[in-house]
């Protein structure tokens, strides 16, 4: 299989039209090559394609159990009154954010997003509130 290696990323050769070289990457996406100022190489197989989900909360243990803490307040409550109120008790005043999303849960019965639930938790998690 005929590749070109363009800044350490590798292209698969699939056709050619003129000067040009026709490519496509690991994902799919296609890309256009001048041939005079690139080598094709001959290789074996692509490398694999490195995908990167996000972690949220990669190294801080204690997020991720806020994280499951908040989550499961919300499915045993289907709201989010009570995170709500042991926030208010604790004295610290929350960001307009964590407000909007703890009234969303109001509404939606508890169900907010993945997201959501990591920005509450990491507000619970940097003020040391314990719920």
């Amino acid at each position: 299989m005929n590749a070109i290696v363009d800044n350490g990323k590798t292209y698969k050769v699939t056709g050619e039209r003129g000067d040009f070289w026709i490519t496509e990457d690991g994902f799919g996406k296609i890309k256009m090559f001048v041939k005079k100022n690139v080598e094709v190489v001959e290789i074996s197989e692509m490398p694999k394609v490195k995908k990167f989900k996000p972690s949220y909360g990669s190294g801080s243990g204690r997020v991720n159990t806020y994280i499951s803490l908040v989550q499961s307040e919300l499915d045993d409550t289907c709201s989010g009154r009570t995170i709500f109120a042991k926030i208010s008790d604790s004295g610290i005043e929350m960001t307009d954010i964590v407000k909007s999303i703890l009234n969303q849960a109001n509404v939606k019965s508890g169900r907010i997003s993945d997201k959501q639930v990591y920005v509450v938790a990491k507000f619970i998690s940097d003020n040391n509130i314990s719920i």
